[in-house]
């Protein structure tokens, strides 16, 4: 599983490489967007016509992916720095979105190191506050994008959770010009009483690079 998670995201790296670095955008999702609220109209008027468009049909779910992303290109062996915003549309309104930022500030790195804080069926959205601070991508379920960003099939979710709320980090380190992505990814999965059911948790970062 993992090995396909690195390609998928290798193959996406060198897409984006090749292709430039996209546009540079400017989001705050806790005050910018609302599942259920924020139609097409919405997102175009705040970022533009997305960098990229994917439609998605996958156990009876209906999905358009909006993707918009800004590479900062770096020499070699150097850290390079991006902003990934991922957007869920289903019936011409926001699901869900996932945001990744490890430009120096506000970026969203999160203290992965405190996971097991979250028990699952002692918790609730508040701890999951308390520990990590507001998340910066939200999702209702069902849904194509968590496994559209991380793989298809690669995250199975509980039947009772309806909501998934994900801490996220990417970025890219430059070996003679091939880009290696490093990613961390930790998903809380919550009831209709705002429990969490389930967590995952998905990481390559050997060492650290952004700094909390």
């Amino acid at each position: 599983m993992n090995k396909f998670i690195t390609l998928l995201f290798f193959v996406i790296a060198i897409f984006i490489y090749g292709c430039g670095t996209g546009r540079n955008f400017t989001v705050d999702p806790s005050t910018d967007l609302a599942i259920g609220l924020t139609k097409v109209s919405d997102i175009e008027k705040l970022f533009g016509k997305p960098e990229e468009v994917k439609t998605i049909f996958e156990n009876n779910v209906s999905s358009i992916i909006y993707k918009y992303f800004y590479v900062q290109k770096p020499g070699y062996y150097n850290y390079a720095s991006m902003k990934n915003l991922e957007l869920e549309i289903i019936d011409n309104s926001l699901n869900g979105y996932i945001y990744q930022n490890s430009f120096k500030s506000p970026n969203t790195n999160f203290a992965d190191s405190l996971r097991d804080k979250i028990i699952i069926e002692s918790a609730n959205s508040n701890d999951v506050l308390t520990v990590f601070g507001e998340p910066s991508g939200k999702i209702d379920l069902p849904t194509n994008l968590i496994n559209y960003s991380l793989g298809i099939n690669t995250v199975k979710i509980v039947p009772e959770a309806k909501e998934a709320w994900i801490y996220s980090l990417k970025y890219f380190e430059d070996v003679y010009n091939t880009p290696k992505p490093y990613y961390k990814f930790l998903i809380f999965f919550l009831d209709n009483d705002q429990k969490v059911v389930d967590k995952y948790y998905i990481s390559n970062i050997t060492r650290q690079v952004i700094r909390q």
